[in-house]
Formats: structure tokens, C-alpha cells, sequence
């Protein structure tokens, strides 16, 4: 695969943002919600033979190409947000003044973490819609084997990851806005 086309980082970087935020280490807790319980509900669609109707479908379609846009602005805030922690960090440094350094570092790691997971939503949405539509490509030559066993359970692991991670990106935008980085 191209490297300029290669996500798998951005996957990988938003998986090592699982973790409990004292002490650094893994949250099983997280894995379970982010990794776990979106393969039970794919390996669901399996079992029960789940078939995804066409009005399902595109709606599923709509709703990847609406969020990958909204997520792409928010990704924009993350960045502006970040430019403006960056210049308190600045300020704060030719200031003799006593700050917050352990404040701003962790404001600066949200911002990080805000960053992957953002990404990893994009990649999930656009996962969504790319699959949306090799499913109705299959649906209309008939490949109901394919369309059933192989690509509704990615569907739904991606429309499930999709949607926790968003809520995650949600409660995280909240706490580093309602910190106001912006004093």
C-alpha cells in the first residue's frame, strides 16, 4: 500500500489512547468498549445471518460522508486549539510569572489524544461509506455470502467504533473546552 494512503498508524495511535490517564497503563475497561464489544455486535450480524437493508444502507452512507465532514471542522478547532495552547506555552515561558505547567502538559496531551481519535473517526466514517457501497454492489450481483459474512460485520464494527469513538471525541472537547486554554 501506498504510504501516502497507509492509515494503519492512525489506527494504531488512537488505540494507545485507550489508557487510564493517571497512571499511563492499559484500561481494559476502554478495550473492552472500543475493541471488544464492536466485534461481539459484528460477530452478532454473523450469527444471526443479519442482512442490511437498502434503506439501511444508505443511510448508513449519508451518515459516514455527513460525519467525516463535521469530524474533519472539529479536527480544524483541535488545531486552532492547539496553536493557542502553544502560544500560552510561549508567553508562559518569557513570563517569570509561576504557571501551571502540569495544566498546560495536560491540556497539551488531550489535545494529542483529541487529534488520534478524531482521525481514527474519520477513518472509521470513510471505512463506513467505501463498505456501504461495495455492499450494494454485492446486494445487486447477488453475492449474498460476501454482503452477509464478510462485509455487514465490518460495517457494523465500523459504524460501532464510529460512534463510540465520536462520544469519546464529545466528553474529551468538553473538559479541554470548560478548561478554557484560552486565558
Amino acid at each position: 500500500m501506498s504510504l501516502k494512503i497507509n492509515v494503519l498508524f492512525l489506527v494504531k495511535e488512537h488505540f494507545l489512547t485507550l489508557k487510564h490517564d493517571g497512571t499511563g497503563k492499559i484500561s481494559f475497561t476502554d478495550l473492552f468498549s472500543f475493541v471488544a464489544l464492536p466485534i461481539f455486535l459484528s460477530g452478532a450480524t454473523i450469527f444471526f445471518e443479519v442482512k442490511l437493508s437498502a434503506d439501511f444502507t444508505d443511510a448508513v452512507i449519508n451518515f459516514g460522508a455527513i460525519f467525516s465532514a463535521l469530524l474533519m471542522s472539529v479536527l480544524v478547532l483541535v488545531y486552532d486549539q492547539d496553536a493557542k495552547l502553544n502560544d500560552v506555552i510561549q508567553k508562559a515561558e518569557n513570563n517569570s510569572k509561576a504557571i501551571n505547567k502540569v495544566n498546560l502538559g495536560l491540556k497539551k496531551e488531550l489535545l494529542k489524544q483529541l487529534y488520534h481519535n478524531i482521525c481514527f473517526a474519520i477513518v472509521a466514517s470513510l471505512s463506513i461509506v467505501v463498505l456501504s457501497l461495495v455492499q450494494i454492489l454485492a446486494e445487486s450481483y447477488k453475492w449474498i455470502f460476501v454482503s452477509t459474512w464478510i462485509i455487514t460485520p465490518f460495517i457494523i464494527f465500523f459504524l460501532c467504533s464510529m460512534i463510540l469513538t465520536t462520544l469519546m471525541v464529545v466528553k474529551r472537547m468538553h473538559a479541554l473546552l470548560e478548561s478554557n486554554i484560552h486565558q
